[in-house]
Formats: structure tokens, sequence, C-alpha cells
């Protein structure tokens, strides 16, 4: 905006002078004034000697801060750009997809390269220009580098990896220690399309959300895990708007097989964003990231690990308990899922022992029954007797004992003594009417004591009533 306002090199460096001398308090030499006269001359010289002016502003420019080795100063000394191959074409926009090999090393003056031992290499990343993946040293690189260029960079620490350094994601390659400047050697490959210039094909989908994943496994291996989110999240968002059915021009044979591979793909980046979540200790949203996932892809193995992980780490028991047994009824041998199942059982065991304390320490003073106990023996009383209760002996046991009464039967044995004592004395001319007699004698008896036990019982619970109502 400086240089909008202010088109005349000459008047932007007497501007910045006199600026410089205000804020040191030092007087103005009669030079600076002369060059001061002659800029606003310059500057309101007449429209016909424009194109002069605009030839002499060109020669009047700053030439690029190049030195004798080839170093272009990109950012006041704390990133520099050395070509060691030309490409060509032009250089990349804003949201336009780059891949490139990127070789790391850390800066040694001792050397006369500066080049220190190589550290990592990596032999195709792909970046989006803007989204910030890639460290300041490399994305601004990028921004001026073309196709086929091959370049080697310097950062200081502050436009690397700063503080944090970068962890080694393999045995092949060693970390970035924290607040070390860096040297890399880049080559970029291939200008790739820009984002939002036009509909994305199926499989240009297909490819994106690919990258994003494989962006996000190696952050995820080096502990960068907000990164890690970042990437998973933009692969899934790929899908939001389109869905997840292939497009018409897709042959039908091919269809369900295309659909299969995104589904696969998208579940994938739910799974380890769920993971990332649990990294970064977000329970909650590890636990939307896999159920999310798991209305994708049900029977997603890590889906079901990572939705159980969270729920018991939610104190979630009946939701870890569900993951658990889709994840053993896919995999009953499942190592991730017996580890899970034996963090429930210890979980749950100190889960009751503290409450089994908290509950002593609460009612003890008041000597309070302990509830869980007896809830527990409740609930094993009711078992067996449910049990008991489904055998057909005792059910026979029942009927026979909810009619029996020992007075009655009593009664029953001294009326057929008698009936028999009765029949021996008699002669058989009298059966009949003494077993008219009996016939008729003992069940009205048997009668009149069950009506007055039935009355007793009824008086009783009547008492008992207005008892209690009083």
């Amino acid at each position: 905006s400086f240089k909008i306002c202010c088109p005349s090199f000459k008047r932007r460096r007497h501007i910045c002078r006199r600026l410089l001398q205000f804020l040191s308090m030092a007087p103005a030499d009669d030079s600076d004034e002369e060059e001061e006269r002659k800029s606003d001359a310059e500057d309101e010289a007449p429209e016909a000697g424009a194109v002069a002016a605009a030839a002499e502003e060109a020669e009047e420019e700053e030439p690029p801060l190049v030195d004798e080795e080839g170093w272009m100063n990109m950012m006041d000394g704390k990133i520099r750009k050395r070509t060691l191959k030309e490409g060509k074409g032009g250089c990349p926009e804003m949201k336009q997809d780059v891949r490139c090999s990127v070789e790391i090393r850390l800066e040694d003056p001792s050397k006369e390269s500066g080049e220190g031992e190589l550290l990592m290499r990596w032999p195709e990343m792909r970046y989006r220009i803007g989204e910030g993946e890639a460290v300041p040293v490399l994305e601004l690189c990028l921004r001026h580098m073309k196709e086929g260029e091959e370049a080697e960079l310097f950062g200081a620490s502050n436009m690397a990896w700063g503080p944090a350094g970068l962890r080694a994601a393999g045995a092949g390659e060693q970390a970035i220690p924290p607040d070390a400047d860096v040297r890399l050697r880049v080559t970029l490959v291939e200008l790739l399309g820009i984002s939002g210039s036009s509909q994305p094909s199926w499989n240009d989908l297909i490819q994106e959300v690919t990258w994003r994943k494989t962006n996000g496994n190696d952050y995820y291996k080096r502990q960068e895990y907000h990164k890690s989110l970042r990437s998973y999240a933009a692969g899934i968002e790929l899908f939001t708007d389109t869905g997840m059915e292939p497009p018409e021009y897709i042959e039908e044979g091919d269809r369900e097989r295309v659909r299969a591979m995104a589904l696969n793909i998208v579940a994938d980046c739910g799974a380890n964003l769920a993971a990332a979540h649990l990294e970064l200790g977000n329970a909650v949203a590890a636990k939307a990231s896999a159920e999310a996932a798991l209305e994708i892809r049900p029977e997603h193995m890590k889906c079901l690990y990572r939705l159980a992980k969270a729920s018991l780490t939610l104190d979630d028991f009946d939701g870890c308990e569900d993951a658990l047994k889709q994840g053993f009824a896919l995999d009953a041998e499942n190592a991730a899922l017996l580890q899970v199942q034996a963090d429930l059982k210890h979980k749950n065991v100190v889960y009751q022992a503290r409450s089994k304390k908290m509950a002593g320490k609460v009612f003890g003073g008041l000597e309070y029954p302990d509830l869980m106990a007896e809830r527990i023996a409740e609930k094993e009383r009711r078992k067996k007797e449910e049990e008991e209760e489904d055998r057909w002996i005792n059910w026979v046991k029942q009927a026979f004992f909810s009619w029996f009464d020992a007075k009655v039967a009593a009664l029953l044995a001294v009326a057929a003594v008698l009936l028999m004592v009765a029949l021996l004395l008699m002669p058989k001319r009298h059966w009949p009417v003494i077993l008219m007699m009996f016939v008729m004698c003992v069940p009205a008896a048997i009668g009149l004591y069950t009506g007055s036990k039935e009355e007793d019982a009824k008086e009783k619970r009547t008492g008992h009533h207005k008892k209690k109502t009083s």
C-alpha cells in the first residue's frame, strides 16, 4: 500500500530517511531538502512524460536481493532460496495443489556447504497452497517455484519447526531438534488443479481424500495431532455435499466397488479422527466421530475400538459393552478389544469399591444398610425363585398347598374311621343310610369350618385396617 500511495522510489526512500531522523531527533541535511524538492517536482510532472517516468521508475526499483552465491532473501534473512535447477511455466496460485519431494538437513555453519546430516526424506508430499499445512519456509518458497524446479532453502528455526521440533515417523528418520535452523532441498514435481475452480470429478474426490488421509497419518505418527485433525476433517467434508453415491457416468457394474472404496476411506478418516481426539483428551468428540463413522460402515473394527475406548474414558460402561459386543461379533480374538474389556472390568471393580466406600462415609454414622449388597442378594434370590417356579414339581406343590388345610384333613380322617367302624358294627341293611349320612354330613362340616375360617380372616384384616387408619 505504501508503494501504491507513493510510486516514486526516491520519494519513498526520502520519507523513510526523514522518519528515521525524526525518531532519532537528528537534524535533516540540506542535501535531503534538495532531494525532497526534486522528488516533488518529479511527482508533479505532466502526463505527457508519463511513459518516460515509468521507464525511469523501472530503473529505480529495488533489485532482487540475491547475493553472490545465488541466495535470494525471501524474508529478512530468515528464509532464503537458491535455485539449483530451473523450472518452467508459472508459479502456483493460492488454493492450488502441488506435489513435491523434500529432503531435510540441519544448518551446519562449520561445513563449507552449510548442510548437515540428512535427517528426513519425503519422496512425495502434497500440499494445498494457502492452507498452512507446510511450515512457513516451505510454504513461501513453493509459492515462488515453478514446475520442475529444484531449489535449496534455508529456514531459521522460527520459520521451520520452532521450539517443538519434529519427531521421526519411522526407523529411517532422525528427529529435528527444537529451535533448529534447517536446510531443505525441494523439487516441485507437479502443479495440480485449483480447489473450487470447477466441480471435482469422482476420481478427484477419491484422490484428495486419499492424500488427506496420508498427510493426516503422517502428522499423527509425528504427534502433530492438531494438523492431523484438520487433514482428516477435510477428507471427510469432501463427501458432505456430494454424498457417497457415485455419479451416473460410472458403469453399473463398477458402482458398488467404487462406492465401497469411498466408504472405506471416509470411515478410515473418521476412525483416525477419533484417535486424534483421544490423544488430545477430547473423549466426547472422539465418541461422536466414531459414531458418525459407524453410520457409514457399521462393521468398521477401528471405529468400534475407538468408540469403546471413548465410552470407557467417559465412564459410559453400557456404551463400552455394546461396542465391545459388536466388535467381538466380528473378531472374537481382537487384541485391542480384549485390552479394552480388561480395562472395563478393572474400572468397574474400582468404581464399585469407590461407591461402597463413599456410601460407608455418608451413611456409616446412621447405621444405614449396605444397599448395594442388599440389591445384589435380592436379585439373586428372585432369580432362584424364578428358576424354582419354572419346575413342574414346584407347581404341583404350590397347587396342593394352596387349598390344603391340616384341620380339614384331620376331620376327613376322623370321619373315615367312624365310617369304617359303623360299617363293621352295623348290619348291611343299614349301610345305605350310613353312607348317605357320611356323604351329607362330612362336606357340610368342612364347609362350616371353612366359612368360619374366612370370616375370622376378614375380621382380622378389617381390625388391622381400622387400627392403621386411627
